[in-house]
């Protein structure tokens, strides 16, 4: 008989804490950006989470196929998420996410992911010398490698999992959005809203995401030397 959510959850926040005097729920609260009232109810009172909540706490206390596993068994979420994982990203990055949450940052990462990778020029026509700077930091954490004048970020280590970084992802892609590039291959813009029952918002839910995995499916057979930003956002207000 499947747990509830609640008491997995729990489990996992127990075993994060045991035995380590310098782990707390206020620490994990920090490095996970979960409040700390909000810990504490998971871990006492069993109450169930929202997937804004849970979706970070796994990040931070599971691997990736311990993360997929929990979603799936929870979620149809997980299900999409293992096969949008199943080759060239790993999610699971706390310092990706963490950098592609500064807008220069993500930009620079982004075109040196591409199959031939940037240039230091490039970055400074596009950037100026602040972007150059930026540039220096992540190639001094690694994040990004220098060899025969290109430079180059591993597919790999590129993701998104936690909700606040891809919002401030969509919200990058969308403020170095180019309307000139409107009716070409190289942009699409589109907006709906409407009111729909529980069985509409199911099959649009649907169709998102068999949307973002023949994107994901299409980048990974045709990886070249473009820059493309493709965002996925769907949300109800109640």
């Amino acid at each position: 008989m499947k747990k509830p959510m609640s008491q997995e959850l729990a489990a996992l926040i127990k075993q994060y804490l045991a035995g380590h005097k310098s782990r707390s729920l206020k620490g994990l609260s920090k490095k996970t950006a979960v409040s700390y009232p909000t810990l504490r109810r998971i871990l006492h009172e069993g109450v169930a989470p929202t997937m804004e909540s849970v979706l970070p706490l796994i990040q931070y206390l599971c691997t990736k196929d311990q993360a997929v596993e929990f979603l799936k068994k929870y979620s149809r979420f997980g299900s999409w998420l293992e096969h949008c994982l199943q080759s060239d990203q790993d999610p699971m990055s706390q310092q990706i996410n963490r950098f592609t949450q500064d807008k220069e940052k993500f930009m620079i990462i982004s075109m040196a992911a591409t199959k031939n990778g940037t240039t230091r020029e490039k970055v400074r026509d596009l950037l100026g010398s602040w972007g150059e700077t930026k540039m220096e930091a992540l190639l001094e954490e690694s994040i990004l490698k220098e060899a025969g004048g290109h430079i180059t970020a591993e597919m790999n280590k590129i993701g998104a999992f936690s909700t606040d970084c891809i919002l401030a992802q969509l919200k990058h892609a969308t403020e170095i959005f180019d309307k000139k590039n409107v009716g070409t291959p190289s942009a699409i813009a589109g907006m709906q809203t409407e009111g729909v029952c529980n069985e509409g918002l199911r099959l649009i839910s649907a169709a998102m995401q068999e949307a973002e995995i023949k994107v994901t499916d299409i980048r990974k057979k045709y990886r070249g030397s473009k820059t493309m930003f493709a965002g996925f956002i769907f949300n109800v207000i109640d």
